[in-house]
């Protein structure tokens, strides 16, 4: 699911609530009548007779909201079509305006996102949806500020993120107005001003690993190594796979600081080709960003140690002298170069599997360890499917070539060589 996907969730599900039937059972099991219900019914029937359109416009909503509870794409386009129904019904109304926003948002369109937000925020600038992150006080001023910020309009998402502030609010879920701030600065250079704003959403969010991660490359791009590494290593400590960093409803401003924060996390964790892989894909998509030299460096250095096997890990129930293991993998380093040469955009996780035999063969000699290889995508960006398929048997063929060291332990205890390879060349 995308960014969009837990507020457009939280939406669904607040408002099939508010449009749900409740009664209550009295002492004999019959429905017990608030003292008010009839006043509260002769209000609503008065209402929608003065306003017919509205009784039209909720049950337009409720339908759009359940088929939007729906995953398929059909289901997801006919709710979307039924919420522009609502708009033309009632456009002066905020709810059909807000899960527009929210589902453009999901469907990675920030810009319409933003556009729906501000005409929901036009019909009603109290309006409070149903959010998953943030207080429902702030939480369509919050949203419309993000969208602005991930469309490209950063100064207007910092407008709006700072008028959040401005009111007074308080409490934790200030952390992410501050993270999303520091953010749009890192983005425009402010750096001093992004550092003081990620200092505080990592003040309220008790040292999320996430917002340390993003401190680390405040300070790396800063050029302060030392401050970096040690930030680094603090949110690697918490989250050593760096999974923060990888959860598909984070959101990110610019949408390509994903990469840069993932390089840099996996080059100071020492997995050389994720972080090639990574900085790559970042000076791709970054477009004019004022990082670019920065991330250049951090690939070079990434480039020059991903050997195949540099990353390498034996785990299983065998044993296996990794130095040497590690040896006879970078002496296959150019056959496996030679397979990736026409796919630069292609991470491969290679596993190498040795098992110990279980005795003798009939003739008296000592059988010989059994071995398998499997390669499997880590990550891709547009790689072909024939590419794909033809690198994948290239790189299969050369591992099983790999000279590895004899497993130690029990008859049919296994070690596993498992290590990432990835082009090097530009």
């Amino acid at each position: 699911m995308r960014a969009g996907g837990a507020l457009l969730a939280a939406a669904l599900a607040a408002l099939a609530l508010a449009t749900a039937p409740t009664a209550a059972a009295g002492p004999a099991g019959g429905e017990v009548r608030d003292y008010d219900q009839d006043e509260e019914e002769r209000s609503d029937f008065w209402e929608r007779a003065l306003e017919p359109d509205r009784g039209k416009y909720e049950d337009l909503i409720e339908r759009a909201v359940t088929l939007l509870r729906e995953k398929d794409a059909e289901s997801r386009k006919l709710g979307a079509a039924i919420l522009r129904d609502a708009v033309r019904l009632a456009p002066d109304l905020p709810d059909a305006h807000m899960l527009l926003g929210r589902l453009a948002a999901e469907e990675g369109d920030h810009a319409a996102c933003a556009r729906s937000i501000a005409r929901a925020l036009e019909a009603d600038p109290d309006h409070r949806p149903a959010s998953a992150d943030v207080p429902v006080e702030w939480a369509a001023g919050y949203e419309l500020a993000v969208c602005r910020a991930r469309a490209g309009d950063l100064e207007a998402g910092i407008d709006g993120l700072r008028r959040i502030l401005e009111r007074g609010y308080t409490g934790s879920s200030l952390r992410h107005v501050h993270q999303r701030l520091g953010e749009c600065y890192m983005a425009l250079g402010r750096l001093d001003e992004a550092r003081e704003a990620l200092e505080q959403a990592y003040r309220l969010a008790h040292g999320d690993p996430d917002i340390a991660f993003a401190l680390a490359v405040v300070h790396d791009r800063g050029e302060e190594s030392a401050r970096a590494r040690d930030l680094m290593t603090r949110a690697l400590e918490r989250d050593p796979g760096a999974h923060k960093l990888q959860e598909s409803q984070r959101v990110w401003i610019p949408a390509a600081d994903v990469h840069y924060h993932q390089g840099l996390a996996f080059l100071h964790a020492g997995q050389h080709g994720r972080a090639l892989y990574h900085f790559r894909r970042y000076l791709a998509e970054a477009g004019k960003s004022p990082w670019l030299a920065r991330a250049r460096k951090h690939l070079a250095a990434a480039e020059a140690r991903a050997i195949a096997g540099s990353d390498l890990a034996v785990k299983g129930s065998a044993s296996m002298d990794e130095a040497r293991a590690a040896a006879a993998i970078g002496k296959i380093d150019r056959e496996l170069q030679a397979c990736l040469a026409g796919t630069p955009d292609l991470l491969l996780r290679v596993t190498i599997t040795r098992v110990v035999p279980a005795g003798r063969t009939d003739g008296g000699t000592r059988s010989r360890a059994r071995a398998g290889v499997r390669v499997v995508v880590v990550e891709q960006e547009d790689v072909p499917g024939d590419a794909l398929r033809a690198a994948i048997a290239c790189a299969e063929k050369a591992a099983g070539g790999a000279a590895l060291p004899r497993p130690t332990g029990g008859p049919g205890s296994y070690a596993t060589a498992d290590f990432t390879i990835v082009s090097r060349g530009r």
